[in-house]
């Protein structure tokens, strides 16, 4: 019949078969008015059928195997494993309510010496160890002891024991970071999740590197967002350094472009175009800005310069005097509106060299990003 020693038969014609008996018993009932007949049997993990068809010989009759045929392609042990673990995730029991589920978030542990604490607090009793790239649940949540010494996630454990207590947030990748009222993505811990996928080991090395990585990122998002280029509509009043004055020669309109980063304090410039409502007097600056005060809404800048001065006569037309120069300096109060508008207020400063004259100006500009 072409069996293995290991084979068991499951059923013959599709009659179960418990024993060796059995199976001789069915055969011969079966082959008194069969010519051919199936039988069913397991070998290894898996399960086939075999066809025979009954031969004469020597006034007896032979089995000769006509057709073989393989009923699951999956292993029984797997399908059956499957089985297994699906129960056990029907019967397991999670020691976090449903309800407290949207407050917790996963993450890995960064940390080669690190504690779970009883509270939170390092002078607390240590429960236990946790080894470095082991993840874990954790609260969104962060704890800080009566001292105000160190911060601290709630942790969960299930497997093997189940244990709730506090690790230090220095030691953990969190899943989520906490910005104003929000919580976004921690690309370090989608970086920690690649290297697992990538069946890399989670060291001291890597985790250092993923550090590495998602700080090169975001530097590189900040610098991009944040150096940015404005232009926009500006306008402003002049206060002369004697008695006259006329609003139409005093009050001007112009264009300023600006190109600053708001966050990192380093030199970026400023140019002014602009001229009065009555077309006769025409200035241009050009201005060096450091930043002195970043906040979250509104940013203050030292600026410093070079300016000239066209002025033209009552007809229109250049005189002695009518080219200028001299030095500027300014304050310039940012303010952002949304993403990509700011409005900037400026207190200036100027000095001219030719006239030994100090006007002061005031400048109000809407600028947009482009």
């Amino acid at each position: 019949m072409k069996l293995k020693k290991r084979d068991t038969i499951l059923s013959i014609e599709k009659q179960a078969v418990t024993n060796k008996k059995q199976v001789y018993k069915i055969l011969s009932g079966l082959l008194k008015n069969k010519s051919n007949l199936s039988l069913k049997l397991k070998r290894d993990s898996q399960e086939l059928i075999f066809y025979y068809k009954a031969v004469p010989y020597k006034n007896k009759k032979k089995l000769t195997l006509s057709q073989k045929e393989l009923v699951t392609t999956e292993p029984l042990v797997k399908s059956a494993n499957k089985k297994i673990v699906q129960e056990e995730k029907k019967k397991k029991k999670t020691i976090v309510p449903k309800k407290y589920k949207p407050y917790m978030q996963r993450a890995y542990i960064s940390s080669s010496n690190s504690f779970i604490y009883k509270d939170p607090d390092f002078d607390s009793i240590k429960l236990q160890t946790l080894p470095i790239g082991k993840q874990v649940l954790i609260s969104k949540k962060i704890f800080r002891p009566s001292h105000n010494f160190g911060t601290f996630y709630k942790i969960f454990l299930f497997k093997e024991k189940k244990v709730i207590g506090y690790v230090s947030e220095a030691e953990v990748i969190p899943e989520f970071k906490r910005k104003d009222k929000k919580f976004i993505s921690n690309p370090s811990f989608k970086l920690a999740k690649k290297y697992i996928l990538e069946n890399k080991i989670l060291s001291l090395d890597s985790i250092e590197e993923i550090k590495n990585e998602s700080n090169k990122s975001k530097s590189s998002k900040n610098t991009s967002s944040n150096k940015r280029k404005y232009i926009g509509l500006s306008i402003g009043l002049t206060f002369p350094y004697t008695k006259a004055f006329n609003l139409m020669e005093n009050s001007f309109i112009g264009i300023k472009f600006s190109g600053y980063n708001l966050l990192i304090s380093y030199l970026n410039m400023d140019i002014n175009l602009i001229g009065s409502y009555d077309r006769r007097h025409f200035y241009l600056d050009i201005l060096a800005t450091y930043p002195i005060l970043n906040f979250r809404h509104y940013h203050l800048f030292a600026m410093g310069g070079i300016m000239s001065d066209l002025s033209l006569n009552e007809n229109y037309l250049m005189h002695e005097k009518s080219i200028d120069y001299g030095l500027v300096g300014s304050l310039s109060l940012v303010i952002p509106l949304n993403k990509n508008m700011v409005l900037r207020l400026d207190g200036k400063a100027n000095y001219k060299i030719q006239e030994m004259s100090f006007p002061l100006s005031s400048l109000t500009s809407l600028q947009i990003a482009f």
